[in-house]
């Protein structure tokens, strides 16, 4: 018996034995056909076959690491294996060094954030210029336009301020009906005394080098009612904030490429719509969906042609693209205000070039990385 039994127990050993190694090989089989990251590029000579090491290691392990390491250590040169980075696993950045990481695909994607660079740079520009306020100007009195000569005009109707200067915001309160009759038989006078009054007629604008006229100009938001411009600043980054919320969120569910066309056309029709405003409730609201649409129109087509950039050029590409098209954009702009010479052409002639961003949905690729996220949540 006692024979039997010690084979018995050796027989269970050998089983015990012979499972371990089974598994141990399943374990090799399954780490060899692991697709491999490097964090360096893979060179032009090595062939497909090579596998690129990399030290795998558990999650927990990786954390302590990070933990106990100083600020000016670098990270551990390992990934921490999860639960999905199964076989089957193959992140998109491993294939990019594969394929080419900055090719003649990426470089046409390149170029085609041109229009957005013009694009970004009129909708956040072109805000300023529209609400310019003039540094020269002085109440406007209709029934002195006959008068002849502005120096005459100005002392009939503006008082003078402490420093000798004429006042900007305030006016005579006299009758001026029968002024331009007194002039002409040289019986007029100059009364400083007289009380003033804020301007009731509008404003004459004396900036003679000033060639664009503002809505700021043609809507007075001068004097008592300069906030006016302020509040049209203020309503655009509104916009901005509201934009930028609502379109992170729809970029992650009907993907990049139909946020970019939408917020192209938001801007479109939102500048369009701005040329046609009639006060600052129009003009206010207007500008509100233009600034919806100003996060959206740069940074979805950076975002969108940078993941198709390989991780070794993604820096430079970054820079140039801002030196190249936004920055020469920006000193554009107020040579077309100057062209224009009206806030309202500026509007419409200046929001062209977006029909080219609109372009877009037919030319640039979507997201690989959306689609891929998309195809593994269905």
């Amino acid at each position: 018996m006692s024979n039997n039994e010690s084979r018995k127990g050796s027989d269970e050993d050998e089983e015990d034995e012979n499972e371990n190694e089974s598994e141990n090989e399943k374990k090799k089989k399954e780490k060899k056909g692991k697709p491999r990251f490097s964090p360096s590029p893979i060179r032009p000579d090595q062939s497909d076959d090579e596998e690129v090491n990399v030290t795998y290691a558990d999650p927990d392990d990786v954390q302590d690491m990070f933990t106990r390491r100083s600020w000016w250590q670098s990270p551990p040169d390992m990934l921490p294996s999860s639960s999905w980075d199964g076989p089957d696993y193959f992140d998109f950045d491993d294939l990019l060094p594969i394929i080419g990481e900055f090719g003649r695909f990426q470089l046409v994607l390149f170029l085609f954030m041109i229009p957005f660079g013009y694009i970004a740079a009129y909708v956040y520009l072109g805000q300023i210029f529209m609400t310019l306020t003039p540094h020269k100007y002085y109440c406007f009195v209709p029934q002195l336009t006959l008068v002849q000569g502005e120096d005459l005009r100005k002392k009939l109707s503006i008082p003078l301020e402490s420093d000798g200067s004429f006042s900007r915001c305030r006016m005579f309160d006299r009758n001026y009906t029968n002024m331009h009759a007194k002039v002409a038989n040289n019986t007029h006078d100059v009364d400083e005394t007289l009380p003033t009054i804020p301007c009731q007629y509008g404003y004459v604008y004396e900036d003679k080098e000033m060639r664009f006229h503002s809505a700021t100009m043609e809507f007075g938001w001068v004097c008592d009612n300069d906030k006016y411009a302020t509040y049209a600043q203020f309503i655009f980054f509104v916009g901005s904030i509201l934009g930028c919320v609502s379109y992170a969120y729809l970029a992650d569910h009907v993907g990049r490429l139909n946020v970019l066309v939408s917020s192209c056309f938001l801007a479109m029709l939102g500048s369009l719509a701005t040329a046609a405003s009639s006060n600052f409730y129009a003009f206010a609201f207007c500008r509100l969906i233009v600034g919806a649409s100003y996060d959206s129109l740069f940074t979805m087509v950076f975002i969108l042609v940078h993941e198709y950039v390989g991780p070794k050029y993604r820096s430079l590409v970054a820079f140039i693209s801002l030196a190249l098209f936004y920055c020469p954009f920006t000193l554009l702009i107020p040579w077309m205000a100057l062209w224009t010479g009206d806030w309202r052409r500026f509007a419409v002639w200046g929001c062209m070039p977006i029909i080219l961003g609109m372009a877009a949905y037919w030319l640039l690729p979507e997201s690989a990385r959306w689609l891929a996220g998309v195809e593994g949540q269905h």
